[in-house]
Order: C-alpha cells, then structure tokens, then sequence
C-alpha cells in the first residue's frame, strides 16, 4: 500500500515536472520565434531603404501618347500580420512594406468641368485625383519596386500598380492597370531631399 501510495506521488510529480518543462519549452521557442521575427523585420526595413524617396519626372500616356508630370512618394511602413502557423489568432508581428501615393500636378485643383479633358489620366486612376500606395515592396536582389493600389469600390481588389527598376536615383517602369492594361510607362528621378525632415 505504501508503494503504491509512493508511486502515485512520485508519478504526480513526474508528470508536474514535464508539465513544466514543457511549457518552458513552449515560452523558449516562442521567444526564439519573436527574436527571429525582431531579426527578419530588422532585415526588410533595411533592405526597404534604397526604395524610400520621392520620384518625378514624366508619365508617358500609351494610347494618347501625351505626357504628365507625375510625382510619386514612396515611405517605408510596417502593416500588421497574424503569426503565420500561431494557434493564437490574436498574435500578430510587423511586417516592413511601402506605402505612399502618386499624384499628377495637372489635376491639382482640378475643376469639376475639367474631368472630360483628362479622361486619359483619370480612368487608369480609378476616376480619383491621387493614386494611393499600401502594400509595395522592393527586392534589393532584383532591384524591383511594385507598388499596387486599389480604388475604393472596384470589386476585384488589386486595381493597378506602378512597377519597375532602380537603377541609381532613377524609378524605370511601367504603370498597369487591371481594367485596361498597360497605361503609361516612365523614367522617374528621387529627388534629393538633402535629409530634410519628409
């Protein structure tokens, strides 16, 4: 009896120690996993840098074959993820992206009976004044930039995008969009900004 008795209480307390090595475990690899989530979000914010600035020059309209100044400013940002493979759904990290928006400085102060004439410009814009940047990204390795919008309303999500190379301070590339195609393409300068404050 007293075996047993002996056996019960050296098996509660086995069981107690796994328990706990167990969740020690658990708490171990969960921070090892935030360290490297900390590591990786380090890496692409840096690697995101070269992509940062503001862009002008000219948008070369295809089938109109005109030409607009075009400005187009690109910040790192982070968006918030959910922890991909987390049995929590509430656990989220940061993940480094782009944000930003392209403007053209003919449709600034744009009068409502000016719309016809620049039909061209506004449709691939989604019929809005500023194109507007959330989740673009550059690839050091490729040195591609992708920058995709979406219009407010447009049921296939994705609208278009403003995609292309660096190549030094140049932003070389292609404006596409869903509805039409390729719209326009460029050869866009960063402007140097002389690190005042954006």
């Amino acid at each position: 009896m007293k075996t047993n008795a002996r056996l019960l209480q050296l098996g509660v307390i086995w069981i107690a120690v796994y328990a706990g090595s167990a969740c020690e475990l658990q708490k171990t690899a969960r921070e090892k996993a935030n360290l490297q989530y900390s590591s990786d979000k380090q890496t692409k914010y840096k690697e995101l840098e070269p992509a940062d600035g503001i862009y002008s020059g000219s948008m070369h309209l295809i089938n109109s074959d005109q030409d607009f100044r075009v400005l187009i400013d690109v910040k790192r940002t982070s968006i918030i993820e959910r922890v991909p493979q987390s049995q929590n759904p509430s656990e989220t990290i940061e993940v480094p992206k782009l944000s930003g928006s392209m403007t053209f400085p003919a449709l600034t102060n744009l009068d409502l009976r000016d719309y016809l004439h620049f039909q061209e410009l506004l449709k691939p814009m989604g019929g809005v004044l500023i194109v507007t940047f959330d989740f673009g990204d550059y690839s050091a390795l490729s040195q591609s930039l992708i920058l995709p919008y979406t219009v407010p309303g447009y049921a296939s999500g994705l609208f278009g995008e403003v995609s292309g190379t660096l190549q030094g301070d140049h932003f070389i590339g292609t404006w596409f969009t869903n509805p039409l195609g390729d719209v326009g393409t460029f050869d866009l300068i960063k402007n140097n900004l002389n690190g005042a404050p954006r």
